[in-house]
């Protein structure tokens, strides 16, 4: 590269006077400025840390869901609350599974 100017992203402000926006300007931001979060090593240690992590709590969550279900399904359904328990075991078991089923 020889004599190549830097590459710049634009960036837009708006002037606002007397309450109404009247003129919108581009200004130039230096790429250079753009700096990443998470450096090449952390991030691949994050996504090998959660590649275990993800399955370990959705099974944790359909072991756990299971005898909310079987709990509420013997208490009856003679109360309102006992009929959203259940329904909410049912749901976060199914979302348990979906998760699960997702990380692998």
């Amino acid at each position: 590269m020889t004599n190549a100017e830097p590459f710049c992203l634009f960036e837009t402000s708006t002037i606002i006077t007397s309450g109404m926006a009247s003129k919108t300007e581009l200004k130039p931001m230096d790429i250079d400025s753009i700096r990443p979060i998470l450096s090449a090593e952390v991030y691949i240690a994050l996504i090998t840390f959660l590649s275990y992590a993800i399955p370990a709590a959705a099974m944790i969550g359909i072991v756990s869901n299971i005898p909310v279900i079987v709990t509420c399904t013997k208490i009856g359904f003679s109360e309102p609350i006992n009929i959203s328990f259940l329904a909410l075991g049912i749901s976060n078991l199914m979302a348990s599974i979906v998760r699960f089923w997702g990380a692998i």
